[in-house]
């Protein structure tokens, strides 16, 4: 019996003892003298001026290509091929000798990119949207690495030690449950509680709201769809909510509309971007300025043309990352967008600054007239009739908009989206309104804001665990 299949088949009073159980293993995984070196480092160089950060930078980038290129089948044949050696790939700029590494060579080559000697690997899923996940192999090092910058991230916020709920996409409560004061987990061991992302509905919301208040988290983690519709849940209701000193938020692209519903319902939202193979890792500071952080990787915003994106300029987002050995990644496109941010923040941090995360490539409408068009939640800004909402692009010129509609929504909601759509995608698009009791999830949890299927687009295997 698989391990879900068996923690599912447990009485809840066992589920919870598994769950901290298992915590207790994380704990352990997560924060040893990896972890605790990391963090060190990261203290001393998170005021290094940008000369500084360069070098180490350099000094990570020829660690890692001697890595890559020595360890892996893919690398070491790339390198063969190109008549390249390693050693002439001493600093950013010379990334660009090499090819971009997209996520179908990923896929078809995964075994070749897994690193020899490499100690305690185990085996993570990226939650891909289309159906197709990748394995990722992640060392125990690494992956202490990996924590000791999600708490750098926690203490921008406010929050490091603190206690936490979370909400995200594991199923750990039964989908059958029908006693709402249970939709959620104990976990002591990271003084979490776990909270079901699956029974967020009118009926349980109270539920919610009762055991999140007598909790008082010091910090909420979640997907930003997750804690949006308790948002909005609790304020239709008129019911009180915790106000944590921070939700972090990642995983799914936060919307402008979400981050004001958060905001308003309880309080400061810090949004983090990342991913499953430990490419990239990029949060908001205390400012709520998106950096990179350099000690994490190198980070290419790339115009259509390969050449660096300007600020203000959007492009897609290419990885190297100095994070995992178990399979080094050199200029991983991961599938996403950004827009390059002007440099400098009142944080003083030297760190690259991106204005806004765009989302993944495939969440951009197409018009006929050839046109990219992302970023289209304002579209929903202001209207709280609506609980959630969809846009599937179904061919060329038509578009069809899912809503979930709140207790106060009406025609004239739907009318009003269809306008302001037309104002963005032009007279061309036909728009439809259809309304839903419910959008789906991924096979992760995650919710897909916009959806393209009029054309055929690079495998996506997910941005986040």
């Amino acid at each position: 019996m698989a391990a879900s299949a068996l923690y599912a088949a447990l009485p809840v009073p066992i589920q919870h003892l598994a769950t901290a159980a298992y915590g207790l293993k994380m704990r352990r995984v997560r924060y040893g003298s990896v972890y605790r070196q990391t963090r060190r480092a990261l203290a001393a160089s998170e005021r290094a001026a940008r000369d500084e950060l360069g070098r180490l930078q350099a000094q990570e980038l020829r660690r890692v290509v001697l890595h890559a290129a020595s360890r892996t089948r893919y690398f070491s044949e790339l390198f063969r091929e190109l008549r390249l050696s390693p050693e002439a790939i001493r600093a950013p700029e010379d990334l660009r000798r090499l090819p971009v590494l997209d996520k179908a060579t990923v896929l078809a080559r995964a075994q070749d990119l897994w690193a020899t000697s490499v100690a305690s690997v185990q085996s993570y899923f990226t939650s891909g949207t289309t159906g197709t996940t990748l394995e990722v192999p992640i060392d125990d090092a690494s992956r202490q690495r990996n924590y000791a910058f999600f708490m750098r991230a926690l203490s921008w916020a406010g929050v490091e030690g603190g206690r936490s709920a979370t909400f995200a996409g594991r199923p750990i409560v039964s989908a059958t449950a029908t006693r709402p004061s249970m939709v959620w987990r104990w976990n002591p061991a990271m003084r979490n509680r776990l909270f079901s992302s699956y029974h967020l509905s009118a009926a349980n919301v109270a539920a919610y709201s009762r055991v999140l208040c007598a909790y008082a988290p010091d910090y909420i983690d979640s997907y930003p769809s997750s804690v949006a519709t308790l948002a909005s849940l609790l304020e239709e209701a008129s019911l009180p909510a915790p106000r944590p000193r921070a939700v972090i938020t990642s995983a799914e692209t936060l919307t402008v509309s979400q981050r004001e519903l958060i905001e308003r319902v309880f309080g400061r939202c810090f949004d983090q971007y990342g991913c499953t193979e430990q490419s990239v890792f990029v949060s908001q500071c205390e400012y709520g300025t998106y950096h990179v952080h350099p000690e994490y990787g190198i980070v290419e915003i790339l115009r259509p043309s390969g050449d660096p994106a300007r600020p203000g300029e959007i492009g897609e987002i290419v990885c190297t990352s100095f994070t995992n050995d178990a399979f080094p990644l050199l200029r991983y496109r991961v599938g996403d967008l950004a827009v390059v941010g002007e440099p400098g923040c009142p944080c003083r941090r030297e760190f690259p600054v991106l204005q806004e995360i765009v989302g993944r490539m495939d969440d951009v409408l197409t018009t006929p007239d050839g046109r990219a068009i992302g970023r289209l939640d304002p579209v929903f800004k202001g209207r709280r009739a609506i609980r959630e909402a969809q846009i599937v692009q179904l061919s060329s010129s038509r578009v069809v908009v899912r809503i979930v509609p709140g207790p106060d929504y009406t025609d004239e909601d739907g009318v009003s989206v269809v306008q302001e759509m037309a104002g963005r995608l032009g007279k061309e698009m036909e728009i439809f309104v259809e309304r839903v009791d419910s959008i789906e999830r991924t096979t992760g949890g995650k919710f897909r804001a916009v959806v393209n299927q009029s054309r055929r687009h690079v495998v996506d295997i997910g941005t986040a665990e």
